[in-house]
């Protein structure tokens, strides 16, 4: 998917920028956070332009989204409704003009986000309640995926509401989890059993990844680094990466009630010194510094001169496009016991202050329709949160991967990252904290210690 945004830092911004929120604050108090009756039935405004915030990559994703915009037109063109893109792309950019657009008091309607973030705008009664609309009009949830509508559910003070079935104050784009990557013909060329296509393979370890990663590595004395085909590259940067080898190896990165650090876990040691020692110990992974002189890893998995990889399923599309010299599947994470895939992806936010609450409504419908999720399958940038379309549209496609049904195997089982209302600072101590583990300064006991000590004073 898109790149995590543990920099959303708009509300911890400058005064100035709080004095401008400040304004949106009192329009919200009506519509936004706060639990309230169902709405009336309203139609939306005649002729409302509504704004549509999002990030896409170039290509199939953006395609799709350019066609369901002009789907939602075509759908309601009885009221004149029409889709103002605001294409922005991930990471700092998008930040600073979602920033921007808060400050100024003039906020998209709808805007993507990462389910994490969530709280930062709920708290601050940024964001419109779904839940009565969804009671409201009897909005079927039973054909989606309900973890990926959890991620969303926050309760009026600002407390994780997954497990109690809390309000909804955002709904999921899609619902991919994390996977690996794999180079099949590397596997045969070096005779090396292939990464396991499910959940009940209990010989696909953390070692048997291992050995695995040991074969198909080639130090021929070719590429910048002496390595002409690296085994694994994908575990030292975005939350993503990591979390499916903490939660697969029996650890825990936070409470329950997101109050206290579990970066002390034993499990969590152990796996975080794992990943230090694929680059360090046995080599089979790039360093940050010898990835310097790599450059782009997709790509070295695009040319062959990668085995495995992270892989997120919202570039399927682009991998289908780029990869014609070899063939290339994809399989469930290492785990030591059952294992768990790792739900998350990124969602559609209703700001507090949009200017047609019922239009927005209707296009977060749209959105989460049918047709919608088909298109975003077809086009390969988007898992669906749909069962209908995840079982008749996406895992019917045809190869590559052959192994596409791993997919719909891990959203049956998937666990959401989970809620922390603080996760923002959470992170920004973590992405601090992380870095010498992965240029090899430091131990994962140290560095696990030092990140439990802080998060413990921000999160309590």
């Amino acid at each position: 998917m898109s790149t995590p945004m543990s920099r959303r830092s708009f509300l911890n911004t400058s005064a100035t920028r709080s004095s401008a929120i400040a304004g949106l604050l009192a329009a919200a108090c009506a519509g936004g956070s706060s639990p309230s009756a169902s709405p009336p039935a309203a139609k939306p405004k005649q002729g409302t332009t509504l704004q549509w915030m999002y990030w896409a990559s170039a290509g199939p994703w953006l395609e799709a989204n350019q066609k369901e915009a002009a789907a939602f037109e075509a759908k309601y063109s009885s009221y004149g409704l029409k889709i103002e893109h605001l294409h922005t792309p991930s990471g700092q950019p998008f930040l600073d003009k979602l920033s921007s657009l808060l400050a100024a008091g003039s906020p998209p309607d709808v805007a993507e986000i990462m389910p994490w973030d969530v709280p930062q705008f709920q708290s601050k009664k940024l964001l419109l309640n779904l839940t009565p609309y969804v009671k409201r009009d009897k909005f079927d949830l039973s054909d989606f995926y309900a973890a990926g509508f959890d991620q969303y559910r926050w309760t009026a003070d600002g407390q994780p509401g997954a497990a109690s079935g809390a309000d909804l104050y955002g709904v999921p784009r899609d619902f991919p989890t994390r996977a690996i990557g794999y180079n099949v013909d590397a596997f045969k060329e070096a005779g090396a059993k292939v990464p396991a296509a499910t959940w009940t393979d209990t010989s696909w370890t953390m070692a048997a990844f291992l050995e695995a990663a040991q074969r198909v590595i080639k130090r021929d004395g070719n590429g910048p680094n002496g390595v002409g085909r690296w085994a694994w590259n994908g575990h030292d940067g975005e939350v993503q990466q990591w979390f499916p080898w903490i939660f697969n190896n029996g650890g825990e990165i936070v409470s329950p009630d997101g109050k206290e650090s579990r970066f002390d876990h034993p499990k969590t040691i152990e796996a975080f010194q794992f990943l230090q020692d694929l680059q360090y110990r046995y080599g089979v992974a790039p360093t940050p510094q010898q990835r310097q002189a790599e450059g782009a890893m997709d790509e070295a998995f695009f040319n062959g001169r990668l085995a495995m990889m992270h892989f997120g399923p919202a570039q399927l599309g682009r991998y289908r496009q780029a990869i014609t010299a070899f063939e290339w599947d994809v399989a469930v994470w290492p785990h030591a016991g059952p294992g768990t895939a790792v739900g998350s992806g990124s969602g559609w936010i209703a700001l507090a202050g949009t200017r047609d609450p019922e239009a927005t409504w209707l296009l977060l419908q749209h959105l989460l329709s049918p047709e919608t999720q088909r298109t975003d399958a077809e086009a390969g940038s988007g898992v669906p949160v749909r069962r209908s379309v995840m079982e008749q549209v996406f895992v019917t496609q045809p190869a590559p991967p052959k192994n596409v049904r791993v997919f719909l195997e891990n959203a049956k089982i998937a666990r959401i990252i989970p809620q922390v209302p603080k996760w923002t600072q959470m992170v920004e101590i973590i992405n601090r904290e992380l870095p010498a583990l992965w240029r090899g300064e430091k131990t994962a006991k140290d560095v696990c210690t030092e990140i439990k000590r802080q998060c413990d004073v921000v999160l309590k």
